[in-house]
């Protein structure tokens, strides 16, 4: 999957604010419920879950499920050995 270009990054030690700057992607419309393959789901508002797809149970589970496959792949060393760098 493509991922947005990181332009610039910055953290103040003291306060732990951040700042982000990434390339622009193009989101799919707000509202819409099923998505096509590489497609990327619009941002979703915070303490709104009635917005995502199913409301939210099916959602979450997807997310979740997709966390522990990652988990997984990271304790059997399936991921690139910069990973275990970045931890």
């Amino acid at each position: 999957f493509r991922v947005p270009k990181f332009y610039f990054g910055d953290i103040s030690a003291a306060t732990t604010n951040f700042v982000l700057i990434t390339e622009s992607i193009p989101w799919a419309e707000t509202g819409k419920k099923d998505f096509s393959p590489g497609e990327i789901e619009p941002a979703y508002d915070k303490y709104k879950d009635w917005e995502l797809p199913d409301g939210g149970p099916m959602y979450y589970l997807a997310c979740c499920r997709a966390l522990g496959k990652m988990a997984g792949y990271h304790k059997q060393k399936r991921l690139h050995k910069s990973v275990d760098e970045m931890f």
